[in-house]
């Protein structure tokens, strides 16, 4: 009998032992952050369709503003190697533009002005107080379902530099007459026009 008793006394003892290696403080802490993982793993997420949907607009405008960049920039040196090509000595041509920065749209915005005017009169004094309130907001406008800001104007991108590649017999006065067409025309520094030629 008191085998037994010992013997359940030992058992005891020896799971007293091990509950209290497992709540050791190390494999406590452990067993929190397994913890704090299965909560965060397990919290839904919401779906990215905003995010998603903004960052495709804004990848679609980015691509639309490099296409027009990329036309606006084409039209113009085609109708410069047009041009150029009038002068005498001039049989080829080619033309390279670079742009200093992207097109800018110029917003409208209102700008509502108050004032108030508070005159205060006491004994033998007078106090007179201004507040000025000026606000600056942004006029919107809807075009099918969308807002967007009203826009006055649209700024082309201005000219960096123009390279000029002329194939023929190429001269003094043939590069200075090209670097002066290319002055007037695009409104740029003699020193961002190159001229070059070859045979």
């Amino acid at each position: 009998m008191e085998d037994n008793k010992l013997k359940q006394m030992m058992e005891a003892l020896q799971n007293k032992e091990k509950i209290r290696k497992w709540f050791a403080p190390d494999k406590l802490v452990i067993g929190l952050l397994l913890g704090a993982l299965l909560l965060v793993v397990a919290i839904p997420t919401e779906p990215k369709k905003n995010t998603d949907t903004t960052s495709e607009s804004t990848s679609s405008s980015e691509r639309e503003q490099a296409s027009f960049e990329t036309d606006y920039v084409k039209q113009m040196e085609e109708k410069l190697e047009n041009t150029l090509m009038g002068l005498s000595g001039v049989q080829q041509i080619r033309v390279m533009i670079t742009l200093k920065a992207s097109k800018e749209e110029v917003i409208n915005k209102d700008t509502p002005y108050s004032q108030t005017v508070v005159s205060e009169t006491g004994e033998g004094t007078n106090r007179e107080q201004t507040d000025v309130e000026n606000k600056e907001e942004t006029v919107l406008i809807s075009e099918n379902g969308d807002t967007k800001p009203y826009v006055v104007k649209e700024l082309y991108p201005e000219v960096e530099g123009i390279l000029v590649v002329v194939q023929g017999k190429m001269d003094i006065m043939l590069k200075s007459e090209i670097t002066e067409v290319v002055e007037v025309l695009f409104d740029v520094e003699p020193h961002k026009v190159k001229v070059l030629g070859t045979n």
